[in-house]
């Protein structure tokens, strides 16, 4: 397994122009993001080069979908329609993500982050979990309560393998070790 070690914060967007969430939806009010969750999470790690080509696979749910129980793949909306999982990939890439709704109805929202390997130096589809963390935020009574990052045990991985696998069937997913 890859030595590897992330910093994670979870804070209130106090600036959601400064983030772009003004850029996603121009009919929104300029506001609209303020006080929702931002999430940055970085890695650490002495590898360079392919060796540190690492991708992050989020999966999210939320009371407010269809299926509020069952987590779903958290793509960028640029790659929606790009055969791969990872929502950002690169040499030591950042994972960001400042998730929020246009009206403050109640709600609870959750994720589930793994950063990945390709283990055989980005020349293939099979994908490796290296570690994982959860993070959240809940609407009450237009009150927005965020819940900060936590470590998560890699077997949560295993079992996002069959949704990840139906949504892209020419990758492989391996079982967390």
């Amino acid at each position: 397994m890859t030595a590897c070690t992330l910093d994670v914060t979870v804070q209130s967007n106090v600036n959601p122009a400064a983030l772009g969430c003004d850029l996603l939806d121009p009919a929104l009010p300029a506001d609209a993001a303020l006080g929702y969750p931002v999430c940055r999470a970085s890695i650490h790690t002495d590898l360079d080069g392919y060796a540190a080509a690492f991708g992050w696979i989020q999966v999210v749910r939320s009371t407010d979908t269809a299926k509020p129980d069952e987590y779903d793949i958290d793509p960028l909306a640029l790659f929606r329609d790009v055969a791969t999982p990872f929502a950002f990939f690169g040499i030591k890439p950042l994972l960001f993500d400042a998730p929020f709704r246009d009206q403050r109805y109640d709600l609870g929202w959750e994720a589930q982050a793994f950063l990945c390997e390709v283990p055989d130096g980005v020349m293939s589809h099979k994908v490796c979990p290296i570690v994982g963390f959860w993070w959240g935020f809940n609407v009450a009574g237009g009150s927005v309560t965020i819940h900060p990052a936590r470590a998560l045990d890699l077997a949560a991985w295993n079992g996002h393998q069959g949704l990840l696998a139906a949504n892209y069937p020419d990758w492989s997913f391996d079982a967390a070790k």
